[in-house]
């Protein structure tokens, strides 16, 4: 220090009971106050000198700490507050960027030692006697970044990363010397620069110390990861712009969660719809009829409300099943394609329809919600590829044949499997929105069939389209046993029907072998 700042006056705000390591890293020379609260910080500062520094400790992002630095502004807005802490964190380094804080000096909770102090407060009793009034620049930040737990950067005011921390340089996938000095754009989207820049200029403006921005940052292995960053301007000794600080925070999960829920209440909606409009007719049907059968006796009325009541059920399993859906699988297990579709197969009411699989691999998925996946798609197929008078498609004159078999992509590589039928297939113009709410071919039909299929699609990561199910130009191994419902065999292909039909290709699976 020069002769003029012998005597620096500092504030010390002890928060979790530190003051002893703090005090034995401050300037012999200093004249020290203390106070045990934030709450008692206004006081010191209205009836105390002129401060030249406050230090506070604190351990907690949201802590009793974050009170001091507007506490200090009121009334000395021009003097410097460092955050000392005997236990860092995760999250206390970026609490402290949001807090505009000008140093973040860890103590070592054992010994009492506080190398970084010393000079964090010698540096910002300088800052705050110069141009830029205590607020922090981009050197004031080299000791915040590199203790921040999380991913931590500087900008200058070009857009180059001029610091940033070992956590910031993996989560982008790369080592610290070789992004330090790359443009920005190098790790995010341009939309993403767009809005931090816009949120930076806000703060220039109104005088704020930091905002929260939404990006996505790009990683090495081109990845697109949501992330919230807090931003902080950083000013240079005269107070001009000189930059950015920012702190980022991976909101992957927090946007899956928000999206689980966006599909949750979007269900809620749709069970509202159904339970109002579905149910009310077949029980208006069940009321109506029986009150004719008291009237006339007769009991043919009640072969009506017989079906109302089955129409009723299928709705209510549907809604059951449609609830269970939307939740992200997380433990998966190889499973037969053989075995599951045959054991989903007996639980449908298929008539004379006929089941041919074509092979006995494995895929790694919920054996559950996989078999759910085949009861609705064999369903779909026996209603609306067999005779029925409430298709809006031309039925077929004889029973429906379906077939169970894998997709292939690349040089013969399984990518996932595919249920396809005879019947009269679906219009290229219906493809689309057949998984939808809502939408059904047959009038008996509740249309939550196939968005049941589409959600356990979705739970497992996977695809799904809708394609033509011309069978004899589907790729099967020529060595593939075919496993027909009844359990006899034949060489694939033997015996492909020459329906178009519809096939439904799921895509994207994990084929074990």
């Amino acid at each position: 220090m020069t002769p003029e700042d012998t005597s620096p006056a500092i504030l010390v705000v002890d928060t979790v009971d530190a003051a002893l390591a703090v005090r034995r890293h401050l300037p012999d020379e200093a004249a020290v106050e203390q106070v045990a609260a934030a709450s008692a910080v206004r006081d010191a500062v209205a009836d105390g000198p002129t401060f030249d520094c406050v230090v506070v400790t604190g351990t907690d992002p949201d802590g009793e700490w974050r009170r001091v630095p507007d506490a200090v502004a009121v009334l000395q807005p021009t003097v410097p507050v460092v955050l000392a802490t005997p236990s860092g964190g995760e999250r206390l380094a970026a609490a402290a960027v949001e807090a505009d804080v000008v140093a973040y000096a860890p103590l070592d909770s054992e010994s009492g030692s506080a190398p970084d102090l010393a000079a964090a407060v010698d540096d910002a009793i300088r800052a705050g006697r110069s141009p830029a009034g205590g607020r922090p620049t981009v050197d004031d930040y080299r000791t915040l970044v590199e203790n921040a737990g999380d991913p931590m950067y500087v900008l200058d005011a070009a857009g180059r990363l001029v610091l940033c921390n070992e956590a910031m340089a993996a989560r982008v996938g790369e080592d610290v010397a070789e992004i330090v000095g790359s443009d920005v754009g190098r790790f995010t989207t341009p939309e993403s620069v767009a809005a931090a820049d816009e949120a930076l200029a806000g703060l220039l403006s109104n005088g704020a110390s930091h905002a929260t921005v939404e990006i996505e940052l790009l990683t090495a292995a081109d990845d697109s990861v949501p992330c919230e960053v807090s931003l902080a301007p950083v000013r240079d000794a005269d107070g001009r712009f000189a930059g950015s600080v920012g702190v980022v925070r991976d909101i992957g999960d927090r946007k899956r969660r928000e999206e689980a829920l966006e599909r949750q209440n979007e269900r809620l909606e749709r069970f509202a719809g159904v339970v109002s409009h579905d149910l009310r007719n077949p029980m208006e049907v069940a009321r109506g009829r029986l009150e004719l059968a008291r009237e006339t006796g007769a009991d043919h009325h009640f072969d009506r409300v017989a079906g109302a009541l089955d129409r009723m059920e299928t709705i209510v399993d549907d809604l059951l099943a449609l609830a269970s859906q939307g939740i992200a699988v997380r433990e998966t297990e190889p499973v037969s394609l053989d075995r599951i579709a045959r054991e989903a197969w007996a639980l449908v009411d298929t008539g004379d329809a006929v089941l041919t699989v074509t092979t006995d691999h494995r895929v790694s998925a919920d054996p559950s919600r996989l078999q759910q996946l085949f009861e609705n798609l064999f369903r779909n197929s026996v209603e609306h590829g067999s005779p029925t008078d409430g298709s809006e498609f031309v039925a077929s004159e004889t029973p429906v044949s379906v077939r169970v078999g894998l997709v292939y992509r690349g040089e013969g590589v399984p990518d996932g499997f595919y249920v396809a039928d005879d019947g009269p297939g679906i219009p290229a113009d219906r493809r689309e929105s057949v998984f939808e709410y809502g939408t059904s071919g047959t009038d008996e039909g509740t249309g939550l069939g196939l968005a049941i299929v589409k959600d356990v699609v979705d739970a497992h990561g996977w695809r799904i389209r809708v394609a033509d199910g011309q069978w004899p130009g589907e790729r099967t191994r020529v060595d593939e046993p075919t496993r027909r419902s009844d359990g006899s065999g034949a060489p694939a292909g033997a015996d492909d029907p020459t329906g178009t039909g519809a096939r439904f290709e799921i895509t994207g699976v994990s084929v074990c072998d």
